[in-house]
């Protein structure tokens, strides 16, 4: 049992989702309207200049009706939240690629 601890704590995060690992996705969202965008700005989701599109987001999981991802840090705690973003209001999720 302490292996899979390690594993967890050490490991795991950093493994690619297309391998069984939990590592987040950069993407970034295109929101249905600008009301959307006003409504996530205060949840820690910043927005391009172009109307409607997130900033690079990290994307932990999808399911049938949400997204859940990892918001910028704020600026007074410097820590990240996980969020989930209903999938009816993102018309469209840009996979940005890894370079790495």
């Amino acid at each position: 049992m302490p292996y899979l601890n390690v594993f967890a704590i050490y490991f795991y995060g950093d493994i690619p989702t297309y391998l069984g690992g939990g590592k987040p996705v950069d993407v970034r969202l295109l929101v249905n309207s600008e009301e959307t965008q006003k409504q996530l700005e205060p949840l820690g989701i910043s927005f391009t200049k172009n109307k409607c599109l997130t900033t690079n987001v990290k994307l932990l999981y999808v399911s049938d009706t949400e997204y859940a991802v990892l918001t910028d840090k704020d600026a007074k705690t410097g820590k990240t939240r996980a969020i989930t973003i209903k999938k009816d209001i993102v018309n469209a999720v840009y996979y940005i690629p890894a370079l790495q």
